[in-house]
């Protein structure tokens, strides 16, 4: 017989920021550890290149601010979003030694890479968070996010941070403050369009008030304009001709089928080659990859509606990462680097869906590779439109493509959770606590 008065104590799920996460203190001397062995890597390894070009962009913005940013000429082909990041790096490193810029411009995606794993964590499980830490290790030590923010340095895990941000309060009915965020999101990077969708079905689902519902487009289109308001040396009534021109030169600055990305463009021969070519009369390989890829948009849309009663935490980080990579692999002009948001929404879902761990590190191994062989192509300045012979490319790119149907098939399997002993637990308590005052 339990005592009473000694019964063991209720293990009880973390509410929306209405108690501490059990584990908050083991979370925190991780992220330690994960910010300090990136900021020991980032100095030694970067890709020159693209460093270069954000060193300097951040110190021509510290130098002439906003206004000035883009006149006579300038060229900077993304758009106000992330500028905003690199200004301020930009006016940290003006007062600090030149040795110091690789670091100082990376640190905003090394941080991000901290903050996104404190999103995944409280994400992948509302109770036994301590548990949890293999889900923000998976992502922290991941070689393909390593890669990204702490060698290359690129923008995407500052934008991956863009998106679980406002998905995460959007979960926790905060509408408003989510479509502020996406309208950022935007702003740092355009593909981000092809999530709202998703995000509003999401918000219907949940039942948040209509009149929130509807004030968010407009939320989410006042932010991302609003952005653009302190580059924009013209009158106030030519910013949305400064918008679509800012948008124009962007999207058109990579007119290609691929841009290094072993995807099923790669795959039939279209790296670096024009996507306006026609196949068959008005078609051209850009409609044919935006009618691909609107299909499996629809496919998602229609996965998040089948499957959000039943697996409701679960859904919509599994329709997120069936977006993002079918985006990767069928829209054209995508980078390498495009199918990065992949790795933050999949994870998700890892924790309740165990065999989806296969398509995560299936993706993230060929990230790696395909992230190599860009790194390559461009150090030896261009020698080819192929990244590598010709086998082992058509093998990358067919077990890309691979990746999608795996991704289903895991998320087709019974849910089963890492630890489905926590449940029993936690019966058990409760069960010795109901059992404290029966009789011998």
């Amino acid at each position: 017989m339990v005592q009473a008065g000694l019964s063991q104590p209720e293990l009880r799920p973390v509410t929306n920021g209405e108690e501490t996460p059990p584990g908050i203190r083991e979370f925190i001397w991780l992220g330690i550890y994960a910010l300090m062995l990136r900021l020991a890597v980032a100095p030694l390894v970067s890709h020159h290149v693209d460093m270069n070009t954000f060193t300097s962009w951040g110190l021509h913005l510290a130098d002439v601010g906003a206004r000035g940013f883009w006149v006579g000429d300038y060229w900077c082909d993304y758009l106000p979003g992330y500028l905003y990041v690199l200004w301020i790096m930009g006016e940290i490193a003006a007062l600090l030694p030149s040795g110091m810029s690789v670091a100082i411009f990376k640190f905003p995606n090394l941080l991000a890479d901290i903050l996104t794993a404190y999103l995944l964590w409280r994400l992948a499980n509302p109770t036994f968070e301590k548990r949890k830490l293999w889900v923000p290790v998976l992502y922290l030590f991941n070689p393909a996010v390593l890669a990204n923010s702490t060698l290359w340095g690129q923008v995407d895990s500052f934008h991956s941070l863009c998106l679980v941000l406002p998905m995460f309060l959007l979960t926790r009915k905060r509408s408003l403050a989510a479509a502020a965020l996406l309208g950022f999101a935007c702003a740092v990077k355009p593909h981000t369009v092809v999530i709202l969708p998703l995000v509003f079905i999401l918000a219907v689902s949940l039942k948040i008030n209509s009149l929130k519902i509807a004030l968010c487009v407009p939320v989410t289109i006042a932010v991302f304009a609003a952005t653009f308001i302190p580059f924009h040396s013209g009158p106030l009534i030519e910013l949305p001709t400064f918008i679509c021109e800012r948008i124009s030169e962007t999207m058109g600055q990579y007119g290609y089928a691929t841009v290094n990305g072993m995807n099923f463009w790669y795959l039939l021969g279209q790296n670096w080659q024009a996507d306006d070519r026609v196949i068959a009369g008005p078609i051209t390989i850009q409609n044919v990859g935006r009618i691909v890829c609107i299909a499996g948009y629809l496919f998602a849309l229609a996965w998040f509606q089948t499957r959000h009663k039943e697996h409701r935490q679960s859904a919509l980080w599994e329709s997120a990462a069936i977006i993002y990579l079918v985006t990767y692999l069928f829209i054209t002009r995508a980078h390498e680097r495009h199918v990065f948001p992949f790795f933050a929404m999949a994870l998700v879902t890892v924790a309740f869906h165990r065999p989806a761990i296969v398509p995560y590190i299936l993706v993230s191994v060929l990230y790696c590779v395909n992230l190599t062989l860009s790194w390559l192509y461009i150090l030896e300045k261009h020698p080819s439109a192929s990244l590598c012979p010709l086998i082992p490319a058509c093998i990358i790119c067919i077990l890309y493509l691979a990746s999608l149907p795996i991704l289903l098939l895991s998320f087709g399997q019974r849910a089963k959770r890492w630890f489905p002993e926590e449940n029993r637990s936690e019966v058990r308590s409760n069960s010795a606590g109901r059992g404290a005052n029966a009789p011998n």
